[in-house]
């Protein structure tokens, strides 16, 4: 986000690439990061809007979609990489598998068709694959939101969790 602002400050190329980037590692790190997709367009808005109060709004939105146009593009474009080379070695067969296994039955969640549907064509298989984790953040939420720990789901959370997470999130430094 401190990289998106200092970007609508000084608009430039070299930012608005720093600002897709940053995008992209917060939605390869975090799946609620989606918020950021919504967040941005409206923090262009009001800070043009702010800017400049006697322009009209369509000329703020004019502005603001040529600002981020680069951020979103190079943003994608890395999310859609980084998730090619999760799916590029698997069946057709074995992503629906997944996509079921982690979104639920699709007879009962509307989201799991969709998936299997966008999956249907080769070259989304990537975006599923990310829409997925997103998907699954949603269901494990709707069924009580656990905990998940070193590759296994706790339903009920553990006790564990909060200081395995602090010694691994915490910088060694500090923890010395």
């Amino acid at each position: 986000i401190l990289c998106f602002f200092r970007y609508l400050k000084k608009p430039s190329l070299s930012y608005g690439l720093i600002a897709g980037f940053t995008m992209a590692i917060a939605e390869l790190s975090k799946f609620s990061a989606v918020l950021l997709f919504v967040f941005y367009p409206l923090a262009a808005v009001l800070f043009f809007y702010a800017k400049r109060p006697k322009t009209k709004l369509a000329e703020s939105f004019r502005s603001m979609i040529k600002l981020l146009l680069p951020t979103f593009v190079v943003a994608l474009a890395i999310m859609y990489v980084v998730y090619a080379l999760q799916v590029i070695h698997l069946t057709h067969a074995a992503q629906d598998n997944w996509i079921i296994e982690a979104a639920g039955n699709p007879a009962s969640h509307l989201g799991a068709r969709i998936l299997l549907d966008i999956n249907k064509v080769p070259i989304l298989a990537p975006i599923a694959r990310y829409l997925v984790g997103f998907t699954s953040s949603l269901v494990r939420v709707e069924v009580g939101h656990g905990a998940y720990l070193l590759g296994r789901d706790y339903s009920t959370g553990t006790f564990l969790y909060f200081p395995t997470i602090s010694l691994l999130k915490t910088p060694s430094p500090l923890l010395f």
